[in-house]
């Protein structure tokens, strides 16, 4: 099954599929830990009803809205319906990315956004955000939906790779300004890369 919209296609991805993706899409893990959301299972409902709002609330517009930012929803519930962690592939030279700097590797980062490691996750039209803590200080993520290369479960590497049309270089300068720094490495729960499958 494929998906055309806007420059893009989105296949799924699983255990059955034969392809695997390019060397560059391996990078660092960065699982984000909420201090808050240790405190119970009323933040973590909060953050999937704040994501589920925005949805909602944002992509009502008189102008039409892709398919992506719904196949991103729709494979983040079904990773936590399953149980499953879900995780992006952002392509982090795309302008607009902010995401903690030190984790990327080739351009690339790969985001856990299981509601027990980030706070306030909202995905909307353009774009998705999220607040975690990282090495105990708190950081805002901005993560373009053009900017997402796949999302799956970090358990099976079932979900949907997107194969998006190559995004102008952000200068580095600006770049350096998006990136947020850290003087301490996360703790990551798996530094494993993802072992993603195209299909035909």
């Amino acid at each position: 099954m494929a998906f055309a919209e806007h420059g893009y296609s989105a296949s799924l991805l699983g255990e059955s599929n034969s392809q695997i993706l390019p060397e560059p899409v391996q990078a660092g893990v960065v699982s984000a830990q909420s201090e808050r959301s240790r405190k119970g299972d009323a933040l973590i409902d909060c953050s999937v009803w704040i994501m589920s709002a925005g949805i909602n609330e944002n992509f009502s517009s008189e102008y039409p809205v892709g398919t992506k930012p719904y196949i991103i929803r729709a494979i983040y519930e079904w990773s936590i319906d399953n149980q499953h962690t879900p995780q992006i592939l952002v392509n982090t030279d795309h302008e607009g990315v902010a995401v903690p700097g030190q984790y990327i590797q080739n351009s690339r980062i790969i985001l856990n956004i299981h509601p027990r490691s980030v706070d306030q996750l909202v995905i909307v039209k353009y774009e998705i955000s999220f607040a975690s803590s990282f090495s105990g200080k708190s950081f805002q993520l901005v993560i373009p939906v053009d900017s997402v290369m796949a999302i799956y479960g970090r358990e099976n590497g079932q979900g949907v790779v997107f194969n998006e049309e190559p995004q102008p270089m952000v200068e580095q300068d600006q770049a350096n300004g998006k990136h947020a720094e850290s003087e301490e490495t996360q703790d990551a729960s798996s530094t494993k890369a993802p072992h993603l499958k195209l299909v035909k």
